[in-house]
């Protein structure tokens, strides 16, 4: 697969309020975002990554793996930016630098686990079909409802109806983005209307730390799998 015309960036912000540092917090012996940066560095040169950070423990990490580093502005690091500002901002900034690419692919780092993700095919397939952006979905048959007033109401199943007759619901799992660069300067989101829901299966789908319990199990299925 030819990888010319992607670029891979991986956003890590310095104030998560849910989970203090996560994206350095040591997870089986090296720091949370170094499972994506390894990840990136399997299908891609150095020059192609890039670690989009206010974080100065971040930067140490990116240059000790020889990884670009753009420093996110002030103003961009706050809990409700959105993603689509972020890259939207590199962007502009890689034009200017004269930077040749077409697509972005967007690395989560507290997505940690990604070996059930062929990279190669995955982007052959988003340009084989022309697509605007890309996301990883995985599928779910939980029963699912909504609390208003102390009152629960089920939204996807009814009273009393088993698991298995449910229909299939999917939600974002975060394991992968990748957006063209013109959709996202156009509509300042990362992800476009038409949005191709790329589906990927097993535990590592259903990884997404976003608190301490989060990362509890991340640890356990690390060691787990060590065993």
């Amino acid at each position: 697969m030819n990888n010319s015309q992607f670029i891979i960036i991986i956003p890590a912000r310095k104030n998560s309020k849910r989970l203090k540092g996560k994206n350095t917090k040591i997870l089986n012996g090296k720091p949370l975002i170094s499972y994506s940066i390894e990840f990136a560095i399997k299908y891609f040169n150095k020059n192609q990554i890039w670690l989009n950070t206010d974080d100065e423990k971040v930067e140490e990490i990116g240059a000790a793996f020889d990884l670009n580093i753009y420093k996110r502005k002030k103003n961009l690091g706050n809990d409700n930016t959105p993603i689509g500002e972020v890259i939207l901002d590199q962007i502009i900034y890689l034009e200017q630098q004269r930077i040749n690419f077409n697509n972005i692919i967007l690395l989560q780092p507290t997505n940690p686990f990604r070996d059930n993700l062929d990279l190669d095919k995955i982007m052959s397939y988003y340009i084989s079909n022309q697509l605007n952006s890309l996301m990883t979905v995985s599928s779910t048959k939980m029963k699912l409802g909504s609390i208003a007033n102390d009152f629960f109401t089920p939204l996807n199943y009814n009273y009393e109806q088993r698991s298995q007759s449910l229909n299939n619901l999917y939600f974002e799992n975060g394991q992968l983005y990748i957006s063209n660069k013109n959709i996202i300067k156009k509509n300042k989101n990362l992800i476009s209307k038409d949005v191709f829901p790329f589906i990927t299966k097993g535990i590592q789908s259903k990884i997404d730390i976003d608190i301490q319990e989060d990362f509890d199990f991340a640890e356990y299925i690390l060691n787990k799998s060590e065993k």
